[in-house]
Parts: structure tokens; C-alpha cells; sequence
């Protein structure tokens, strides 16, 4: 089955955090950005039905099962165009409508 992963933008980098201790002492610390992604995978069977995987992946481990503590969804062809037309909104509304 053929997949992309999409990761966050900041998939791999350092963050700083910042919390306070039981005084109101401020403590900065350095955290890694989880490495959280949407993976889409997809395959056709031979008698011509499909398949499209979505699925957010809490952790990438890379041992074994890759993605294990993924929540997976199996949508058809309409709700893969609801789900465009979903995202296609939420980008509009979010960063604007495309030129």
C-alpha cells in the first residue's frame, strides 16, 4: 500500500519550554516537537474497489510497527471529497483563500 506521512512543520526540531515551579520560579527546559503526522495510504484491489487509509500517528517509533498508537479511518470516495472539501475550507478560513 502506497502512503505519505505529513508531518508537522516542526517535525525533528527543538522547542523551549517554558514552566514555573512551586515558588513562581520561572524554568526554561528544551523539549523535542512530537513527531505526530497524518498518513494517507491507498490501494486498489483487482475486481476495481479501493481503498484510502487516513490516520493520525501519535508516535513514529520506526521499530516494528511504525505506527503503532495511530488512530486509523477507512473512508470511501465521498467521504474522501467531504474530507478535501473540509480541509479546503479550514485552510480558507485559516490562511485565506488561494489567489
Amino acid at each position: 500500500m502506497p502512503k505519505e506521512y505529513i508531518n508537522n512543520r516542526w517535525y525533528g526540531q527543538k522547542a523551549t519550554q517554558y514552566l514555573e515551579d512551586a515558588d513562581g520560579k520561572q524554568i526554561e527546559s528544551q523539549v523535542s516537537v512530537s513527531d505526530a503526522a497524518v498518513k494517507v495510504g491507498w490501494s486498489k484491489s483487482n475486481d476495481g474497489g479501493g481503498l484510502v487509509e487516513v490516520a493520525v500517528v501519535l508516535l513514529r517509533s520506526g521499530v516494528g510497527n511504525p505506527d503503532m498508537g495511530a488512530e486509523h479511518s477507512h473512508m470511501d470516495r465521498d467521504g474522501i471529497n467531504r474530507l478535501i472539501r473540509t480541509l479546503r475550507k479550514a485552510r480558507d478560513a485559516a490562511f485565506g483563500a488561494d489567489a
